[in-house]
């Protein structure tokens, strides 16, 4: 698998993040860990819900983006932007979404958002909102905000931690990183 990040400088894009495409085997291990990452940090962050005391009360709603991680085959996607989002939270810098994408609790769970559901109420509409955008409409790429000084460290990070996934020799998937 190959990573790239084009330089403004080149004129190809705002300093978006090329990768060769994954296979489907590779989408569904992605698909996999992120389930491990999302519930078990969904169990830690949310409180249980009073009536359902054994049962955490965002989890169903996690499930629901999950379903729709797997339908839409985002996960990989998803896992390298969590991957960017440590490598930044390791160097000192916050992550944002910019899309209506950001309304995603798994977004907010993997570490790319910092906009937890509890600040809106533990309210399922942006997360509703983005599930039926990512459903009715053909999401081409994520966009993620990264500080500038993280930049230079991201393809070296993902070559390392991707290498060895089996992807497409010529087709990209993108990241915008403007």
């Amino acid at each position: 698998m190959k990573f790239v990040i084009a330089k403004p400088t080149d004129k190809m894009s705002t300093g978006d993040l090329f990768y060769s495409a994954p296979r489907k085997s590779e989408i569904d291990k992605a698909y996999d860990e992120l389930i491990q990452i999302c519930l078990r940090r969904a169990d830690r962050e949310f409180p249980r819900h009073p009536d359902y005391p054994k049962r955490n009360g965002m989890i169903p709603q996690v499930e629901k983006e999950l379903r729709m991680i797997q339908d839409s085959g985002l996960a990989f996607d998803l896992l390298v932007m969590h991957e960017i989002a440590l490598l930044s939270k390791e160097l000192g810098y916050p992550t944002a979404m910019f899309g209506i994408e950001a309304g995603l609790i798994v977004a907010y769970l993997l570490g790319i958002s910092n906009v937890n559901p509890a600040q809106y109420g533990y309210s399922t509409l942006p997360s509703d909102m983005a599930i039926e955008y990512v459903y009715s409409e053909y999401l081409s790429s994520f966009e993620m905000r990264i500080a500038e000084p993280v930049r230079e460290h991201i393809q070296h990070r993902l070559n390392k931690r991707f290498n060895e996934c089996d992807a497409y020799p010529r087709i990209y998937s993108r990241i915008r990183l403007p």
